[in-house]
């Protein structure tokens, strides 16, 4: 069975490659298209208050690519809002979260859709060990995991890793409460309250060359493990309420 996949691209202050991004998404995802993979695709960029260009490049060429859709938010909100607001507008039956600086390669959408199924909920992907990504990203990615863990017993590695995979009937069942990065454990924590499962594949993981990097630093580590220790109480209750969405 073929899907028509949704691409989310949370974006802020992305001018300097989000075009770039969105020619590398079209190549990849048109061979799966015409490989027979996929029936079509949508990339939709929700600008989330970016102060330059971002907003307006990807208007501009919104106007002349069907498959592009522009949503925005006046304000920034955080990556946990974008998503929701993208999932709410989706038109795909399968929907892809990642990152606006195309950090992983859309070509493994090819070997990540047959592991969705009616038991599997999500593909997370998590970084490979041969990437190019330096050991400091490494170093705050599997600090994160182990807080995460041990606050919420979540076993899935590389939390944050920007990959993951669900239909977009899967997504509308699920209310994040975060609007800013602890989205992606709530996520992972939400799937299983509907009692699904998460399936993990490994991904190579492409540093950024333009723009400012968004991913883990110590700033944005402490931050998000403030936040985990002070929601983890209303997270882990995901495991239940969800299922009874």
């Amino acid at each position: 069975m073929s899907h028509r996949l949704t691409v989310v691209f949370p974006a802020l202050d992305e001018a300097e490659g989000i075009l770039l991004a969105l020619d590398e998404a079209e190549g990849a995802l048109g061979a799966l298209v015409a490989s027979g993979v996929l029936d079509g695709y949508e990339l939709l960029v929700v600008d989330d208050g970016s102060t330059d260009r971002t907003a307006e490049l990807v208007a501009d060429r919104a106007e002349v690519d069907p498959a592009v859709r522009l949503l925005r938010h006046g304000r920034n909100r955080g990556v946990g809002a974008a998503l929701t607001t993208a999932i709410a507008a989706a038109s795909g039956d399968v929907l892809l979260y990642t990152d606006a600086d195309m950090p992983v390669d859309l070509a493994v959408v090819e070997q990540a859709l047959p592991l969705l199924g009616p038991a599997v909920g999500l593909v997370a992907g998590y970084r490979g060990r041969s990437d190019a990504d330096g050991r400091f990203r490494a170093v705050c990615a599997r600090t994160y995991d182990v807080l995460a863990r041990r606050v919420l017993g979540v076993v899935e590695r590389d939390v944050n890793f920007p990959f993951k995979l669900m239909t977009t009937a899967t997504a509308r069942r699920v209310r994040l409460r975060s609007e800013g990065a602890l989205a992606d454990l709530e996520l992972l924590v939400a799937i299983r309250g509907l009692g699904l499962r998460v399936e993990q594949m490994e991904v190579v993981y492409r540093p950024r060359h333009l723009g400012e990097s968004k991913t883990l630093s110590l700033r944005v580590l402490g931050g998000l493990a403030l936040e985990l220790v002070r929601n983890g109480r209303s997270i882990r209750r995901l495991r239940a309420s969800e299922g009874h969405g």
